[in-house]
């Protein structure tokens, strides 16, 4: 390397260093008075109200498609509205009267009829492989219900008018590589895509089987124009030196229910002209697992009551502080997700389609954050993967999860929880449990956006009827509602937005 080329890497790796320090500087900088007293509006006080509002047994346990869940979403709405905080539906900065505060999005109530099948005959009609939806084959979420037969392949270059076998880095049905996967092949001919993954997730994890009934099975309403389905790898290398011999059928018989539901999205725009596209979000889930004939109303009051009563008042600190002039650069969006307990359909759509438009930069996400981890037996299913613990011993902690994606973000928590002081854990991103997918966040790293899971913990009583408001530390969420309202506003006036680690 020459000594011009040594000088100028040198300057540029100076440069970076200081930009590095000058930005941490910069999150560091001591709040105003103005900032101050806005984070003291938030109150143990409102948010119980607000908790024991939307974890009453009048709101049928938040289950989507029920009276509850809508009653739910508009007090959540009034909640935003009474605040000062406007809504994000529409170009909020040029018509706040005239915008809305629901998102509307559609799912299917979708299930899978036992004919669904893979088959592949030879010229004079004799069966030489035939499987039914189950651990080797089962159509894609986003399949269309068809069915065609047509010769196969596994050479892309040949796959119009043919069925194709891709293999792509995730063959699970939420990836959104699948959807652009099959958007691609389409649009190159193929009638058919069978997408090749080393294993498939349980049918029953991914497919109501039969007839549509009371269990519904949600998914997107992004259906595919043709059909779609996974295989293992063992079953396409049986296929593979069967496919020139005849022509493979692909029935997905799929019968889908349309269903319409909603996010509830408000915002406060950004000042600086340069940032104020950049958009801020910090959300929660609205639904929850409805009611049990049987076992009675699951209220999910740290399933996530707790994160939507804490989502409201951060909202109401950041109108508190615009009131006072104190006004974010950047334009903070505050979501309330439906759909998240049926596959994390209403953060996907927010994703897909930002409101107020705009570049999401950083996402902090509020799910369970009113209790003590407590993990009585890890070989129960319902906490397969972690470590024993006991609540008395989680008193202070607060878990963060994406934290290997953006060290940035989780830097900028950290100088918030300066103030918090909570124990804070990084320990959960890995691990057979997958905790790290299993709430909105994940909507956001799939894109690529920094985003956080902040979270105090499973315990005995999630999901089931006994998750009630009653059993909440107000004081701590209070806590975590706080830290979470300075890290926003730090995120919302940094010099530059969080970078992503893939």
């Amino acid at each position: 390397m020459n000594a011009f080329r040594q000088f100028r890497w040198r300057a540029i790796a100076i440069a970076l260093v200081a930009a590095a320090t000058a930005s941490a500087a910069a999150i560091r900088t001591p709040l105003s008075p103005e900032v101050e007293r806005a984070a003291r509006t938030i109150t143990q006080g409102d948010l119980s109200e607000h908790v024991r509002v939307l974890a009453a047994d009048d709101m049928d346990g938040r289950g989507l498609e029920t009276p509850g869940n809508r009653r739910a979403a508009e007090y959540v709405a009034d909640a935003f509205r009474r605040a000062g905080v406007p809504a994000a539906i529409g170009d909020h900065r040029e018509s706040p009267e005239s915008a809305a505060y629901f998102q509307h999005f559609g799912l299917f109530d979708a299930a899978l009829s036992r004919a669904t099948t893979l088959e592949l005959r030879d010229a004079d009609g004799h069966e030489l492989l035939r499987r039914t939806a189950g651990d080797e084959f089962y159509p894609a979420t986003i399949s269309a219900s068809r069915t065609v037969t047509a010769e196969a392949t596994f050479q892309p270059r040949e796959a119009p008018g043919r069925i194709v076998l891709l293999s792509i880095a995730s063959g699970f049905s939420r990836s959104g590589e699948t959807r652009r996967t099959v958007t691609e092949w389409t649009l190159k001919g193929a009638v058919g895509v069978l997408i090749v993954s080393p294993s498939l997730e349980p049918l029953g994890d991914t497919w109501q089987m039969g007839t549509l009934d009371d269990d519904p099975s949600y998914q997107s309403a992004e259906i595919a124009a043709i059909p779609v389905a996974y295989v293992t790898e063992g079953l396409a290398e049986k296929l593979r030196p069967l496919v020139g011999r005849g022509r493979l059928t692909l029935a997905a018989d799929i019968e889908r229910r349309p269903v319409k539901t909603w996010n509830v999205v408000a915002a406060i725009a950004g000042v600086d002209p340069a940032r104020r596209d950049e958009l801020v979000v910090v959300g929660a889930h609205l639904d929850h697992d409805g009611v049990d004939p049987q076992r009675g109303v699951f209220n999910g009051a740290d399933d996530d009551a707790s994160g939507v009563a804490a989502v409201l008042e951060v909202a109401d600190a950041f109108a508190a502080a615009a009131a006072a002039g104190a006004r974010p650069a950047r334009t903070l969006v505050f979501g309330i997700w439906n759909a998240e307990e049926s596959g994390l359909f209403g953060s996907r759509h927010f994703v897909a389609h930002p409101s107020p438009p705009g570049r999401p930069i950083a996402n902090l996400n509020l799910d369970m954050v009113g209790r003590d981890e407590d993990v009585p037996d890890p070989s129960s299913p319902r906490f397969n993967g972690f470590t024993a613990t006991k609540a008395k011993d989680n008193v202070n902690v607060l878990h963060l999860l994406g934290y290997t994606h953006s060290s940035d973000l989780t830097s900028v928590v950290r100088v918030a929880n300066e103030a918090a002081r909570f124990d804070l854990r990084t320990s959960y991103d890995g691990g057979s449990h997958k905790l790290v997918r299993r709430s909105d966040h994940w909507s956001f790293l799939e894109q690529g956006i920094p985003a956080l899971f902040l979270t105090t913990g499973l315990h005995p009583d999630y999901h089931t009827p006994d998750d009630d408001a009653d059993k909440i530390n107000f004081g701590k969420l209070a806590r975590v509602a706080r830290m979470t309202f300075e890290a926003a506003w730090r995120l919302s006036n940094a010099p530059s937005p969080p970078r992503f680690i893939p």
